[in-house]
């Protein structure tokens, strides 16, 4: 194992974005009173985050029992998983109480994320498939969850105390709904390009603060070891060439510029497989898609401050008059083996394809372009729900 610590890094401001050149070390950053670099979002201090309770067949973290808004302190063992209530009091308060609200027109705007882009060598006899997004998350989610539990990088504690990047990329932090909660800030794309392999995170509003450090563990993780297969077992390492953190801020539009047309009937090319429920399900939940789109955008706002405040009611009906044709959609089904839960090898299904919408409501037009960026459906945060949208 190589592990990539203090190394030198040049900051290049060319067109809004950061260049690395070797690798980000993870950060304490500037306190709460001390300047921060231009257009990073100031986070004041904040206690630890909140465990979870382990992880759903799709990957996705449940809260620890005994979650409540009114629960405070730390995990008495001092790990993040340890299965204590605990909460990050500030975190939960900003994302329950944002200071904006508004509609969907509100968050177009600022619509912010870091988008951490990281090139490495293909490894011979890697197989391409959709199981890299999950291996690449666990073995993300290792390295984070290890700093988290030596209180960060290298051992030494966040001065300010504020959360580390494995509570707020692993760990629920607020609910939304009674049933919802509020989404992860971020999602991952995996792609193979003949010989190179691109790794993408984006995290979104106020999360970005913790792009350097996830980008510091990402490389960790890569280097230490991702399996070459579905259900591998053996770890070798993917050779880390090129990253680059960059910041983008208003909605990914269609290349002129424009939000997608709903008078006009929309294609879904979906390039990872997506399940709109757990066990990779379409069928039956297609008519839910509009509803889905507005639960996702709503729950990403919060992350920038922001409430949506509609009459969703009037949304559900207005769905309702979107019709969806099914074009070539393949059946796509593999396994993972779950390092949370002793191994346990895990079906997954979803499909890809292609969906035409047509009578889409206008209401949902911002939305979909959102989920176009930030994936959609079940595990988003393993690369699954990437699709991209074009006029017919």
């Amino acid at each position: 194992m190589w592990r990539i610590g203090h190394m030198r890094r040049m900051m290049c401001r060319v067109c809004n974005h950061t260049q690395i050149n070797a690798m980000v070390t993870s950060p304490e950053g500037p306190g709460p009173d001390q300047g921060a670099r231009p257009g990073r979002v100031r986070t004041p201090a904040m206690p630890a985050g909140l465990p979870d309770a382990g992880r759903d067949d799709d990957g996705t973290a449940r809260p620890a029992a005994g979650y409540s808004p009114r629960s405070s302190g730390t995990p008495s063992s001092g790990a993040p998983n340890s299965g204590q209530p605990s909460l990050n009091p500030i975190i939960h308060t900003r994302l329950t109480t944002p200071a904006l609200t508004g509609g969907f027109d509100l968050l177009g705007p600022v619509f912010t994320r870091e988008v951490i882009h990281l090139r490495c060598a293909a490894p011979a006899g890697l197989e391409d498939g959709p199981w890299m997004g999950a291996a690449v998350r666990g073995a993300l989610g290792r390295v984070l969850e290890e700093r988290a539990a030596n209180g960060g990088a290298g051992g030494r504690p966040d001065p300010f105390n504020r959360p580390s990047a494995f509570a707020i990329l692993f760990q629920t932090q607020a609910m939304l709904t009674r049933r919802l909660e509020v989404p992860r800030p971020w999602r991952l794309r995996v792609q193979r390009r003949g010989r190179s392999l691109t790794v993408e995170i984006a995290l979104y509003g106020f999360a970005g603060y913790w792009a350097p450090a996830v980008a510091d563990a990402l490389v960790e993780a890569l280097a230490a070891g991702v399996s070459l297969r579905a259900l591998g077992r053996m770890r070798v390492p993917w050779p880390v060439e090129a990253l680059e953190i960059r910041r983008i801020t208003g909605l990914p539009t269609l290349p002129d510029t424009r939000l997608p047309d709903t008078s006009r009937p929309l294609v879904l090319d979906i390039e990872t497989p997506l399940a709109l429920k757990a066990g990779g399900a379409l069928a039956g939940h297609l008519d839910n898609l509009p509803m889905m789109l507005a639960d996702r955008a709503s729950g990403l706002a919060r992350w920038h401050d922001i409430a949506i405040a509609g009459d969703f009611s009037a949304l559900r009906t207005a769905s309702r008059r979107l019709r969806i044709q099914a074009d070539g959609l393949i059946p796509d089904r593999w396994e993972r083996r779950s390092g949370r839960l002793a191994g346990r090898i895990i079906p997954m299904a979803g499909f890809r394809g292609r969906l035409i919408l047509q009578d889409l409501d206008p209401a949902f037009a911002l939305p979909l372009a959102i989920a176009a960026d930030a994936h959609l459906g079940q595990g988003a945060t393993a690369g699954l729900g990437w699709f991209s949208v074009s006029e017919d």
